[in-house]
């Protein structure tokens, strides 16, 4: 009896992971936004961009003209550029990285007396454009030597050559200060090009970075097998059903990342036995987590790790396992947001199924 249980348990997780990867297939669509491309004559034709990556926005733009119409790619050098609505706005340059010659699409953060460009390619790379001159703007590593200890220093290469550029406005002290990323370069191009231009006004085509939020809301969850424990501190699992029931921790739009990307974390209290006594053991799992889909019912995949400790009259202990797992969300109403999550522990091998709510 005990092994058809198991078995059907063993049935009942794998439909479950199936369910949801089906889930995740059908809903990870593309996340199509307004906007328009520029042909190599100048001409603009509107349609629909996917909004990706960075990193992929660089290297490919994914273009319809309709929502019917049959998907575009283009390569950098095939278009000048293309635009989001009132977003992101990439222009495709020919330049030079690592003393190789190769053509990407440019994000244009600021157009002014001095232009800023950004490319995520390998690493996050800017440039600086003013009349011919474009150059890379670098900051890398060298190592230094000080009381026979190494340690890696910056090198700042690019507060000398944004001195040449934006000599003859008095800002060096704003120079020496910045720091290569998006905030500060457009805030030294803009006031450079106020410094030295009082009849135009500069643009500035970055999108605007959301706030990083937190969401806070109750999970409960079954596991479907129990953790048991003896006083001889070894544990097997039991074929049987536990629970859990907790706090869920949701933070997005971390900075730095691409905003798909999120970071949750639980404070949970699960079941497990004592020699057939249930006794609770405190759970935190800790998740990296990308959104699949824009659409309101999105699909999530995680990994990470889920660490418990445990503590009775016998034995106190902690243990960590690598995690990972499928979600689904549904943003449908105004203020909060459900979701059923799916996870998968490797040691003890453990399957979770959950619902829960975010606020």
């Amino acid at each position: 009896m005990g092994c058809y249980l198991s078995i059907m348990k063993r049935k009942f997780s794998s439909t479950a992971l199936f369910i949801l990867l089906c889930y995740t297939l059908a809903f990870s669509q593309n996340d199509w936004k307004s906007g328009y491309i520029i042909d190599l004559k100048g001409d603009t034709l509107s349609g629909y961009i996917d909004y990706r990556s960075s990193a992929s926005n660089t290297e490919r733009c994914y273009f319809k003209a309709s929502e019917k119409e049959k998907i575009v790619i283009y390569a950098p050098g095939q278009i000048a550029g293309y635009r989001y609505k009132e977003g992101k706005y990439y222009i495709s340059k020919p330049i030079r990285i690592d003393q190789k010659d190769t053509t990407l699409f440019l994000e244009y953060l600021i157009k002014g007396k001095v232009n800023i460009y950004f490319a995520q390619k390998d690493e996050k790379r800017y440039f600086a454009e003013k009349d011919s001159i474009f150059l890379e703007l670098k900051n890398t590593k060298q190592l230094k030597t000080e009381d026979n200890i190494s340690y890696l220093s910056n090198r700042n290469e690019y507060i000398g050559l944004l001195t040449y550029l934006m000599d003859h406005a008095d800002m060096q002290d704003e120079i020496n200060s910045s720091t290569l990323d998006h905030k500060s370069m457009i805030r030294l191009a803009r006031k450079y090009h106020l410094n030295v231009c009082n009849d135009q006004q500069c643009i500035i085509y970055e999108k605007k970075i959301k706030k990083t939020k937190m969401h806070f809301g109750p999970v409960y969850g079954l596991n479907y097998q129990a953790l048991q424990l003896n006083r001889f501190q070894s544990y097997f699992l039991l074929n049987k059903v536990s629970q859990y029931a907790g706090l869920e921790i949701s933070i997005n739009n971390l900075p730095g990342l691409y905003e798909r990307f999120s970071l949750g974390t639980e404070v949970l209290i699960h079941e497990y036995y004592l020699e057939n006594k249930k006794k609770y053991a405190l759970n935190i799992p800790v998740m990296a987590r990308y959104r699949l889909s824009a659409k309101k019912l999105y699909p999530t995949i995680e990994a990470g790790f889920s660490s418990y400790y445990i503590r009775n009259k016998h034995f106190k202990a902690g243990h960590f396992t690598l995690s990972g797992g499928l979600s689904m969300y549904y943003q449908g109403m105004k203020h909060c947001t459900l979701f059923m999550q799916s996870r998968y522990e490797l040691n003890p091998q453990t399957f979770h199924l959950g619902v829960g709510l975010l606020f």
